[in-house]
């Protein structure tokens, strides 16, 4: 009679893995993606791989931050790839997903300006890009030709000109999912200088003359000159003393004369 013998196998049935990318998404410009509807189960490890030039924080965990690079971002859009490694006698399995990079809006509003009181100022120099609607906006109280242009009009009103700057601010709005954006200039309002020499006046032969009823407003700076052959003490200043030269004294008259220097672009 023979005995009978056994021996034991243990066999461990592993489950194939799954993996899931997630659906396909937008981001604007160059945003961070937070890769949080991706899925994945029975495996012994996880890893991402792009088809592009940007780069996870964490490449081997499943929910990564993405962050797209340079050319990602001119191409409009990247590959992301979720690659699930089985555990021992499964394979592989890999799922695809496609990040959008849509162009974030950019806006200049041009560079600061100064203008005369008496002039209106174009925004000829400002520039947009990727948006859908743009707008302009002052912290004055003048007005656009039309402000929703990118090029517009802008006349001040009186009340610019008495405060004397004022800020244009150009809004864009991007394209979904890509926000607001703003970009300021100052204008400033230059006032044309008004000036008053005094009024006629006669003086004693030999004599000199102070200019005490001269008046200025809004110069950058003041100049007296004279017809004749006389001097002034200092001609830069509104009461300077001139004293007649001996032309002015033989002529019996003589025509003195304020400038008033302005500011840039306003004429003296």
């Amino acid at each position: 009679v023979c005995d009978s013998t056994f021996d034991d196998v243990l066999v461990s049935v592993h489950t194939m893995p799954t993996a899931y990318a997630g659906p396909d998404a937008t981001i604007c410009g160059n945003s961070l993606d937070t890769l949080k509807n991706s899925t994945a189960t029975n495996y012994a490890l996880l890893s991402w791989q792009t088809m592009g030039t940007g780069y996870f924080n964490n490449s081997g965990i499943l929910h990564p931050v993405y962050t797209p690079g340079s050319f990602d971002i001119a191409a409009g859009h990247v590959k992301l790839i979720l690659i699930a490694t089985g555990y021992p006698g499964c394979g592989n399995v890999s799922d695809t997903m496609q990040l959008n990079i849509t162009s974030p809006p950019i806006a200049n509003a041009g560079p600061d300006a100064s203008i005369c009181e008496s002039s209106d100022f174009c925004l000829c120099g400002a520039t947009a890009y990727h948006y859908i609607t743009l707008w302009w906006t002052t912290t004055g109280t003048g007005t656009f030709n039309d402000p929703g242009i990118l090029n517009p009009v802008y006349t001040p009103s009186q009340a610019d000109i008495i405060t004397g700057c004022v800020k244009l601010v150009l809004h864009l709005t991007g394209n979904p999912p890509c926000g607001t954006v703003t970009d300021t200039l100052q204008l400033c309002i230059r006032r044309i200088p008004i000036v008053y020499a005094g009024p006629d006046t006669t003086i004693c032969n030999h004599g000199t003359y102070t200019i005490l009823l001269s008046t200025a407003l809004y110069q950058a700076g003041l100049k007296w000159t004279t017809s004749g052959d006389g001097t002034f003490n200092n001609r830069t200043i509104l009461h300077p003393v001139y004293t007649p030269g001996s032309g002015d004294l033989n002529t019996g008259h003589v025509t003195l004369t304020l400038l008033g220097i302005a500011c840039s672009p306003c004429p003296n």
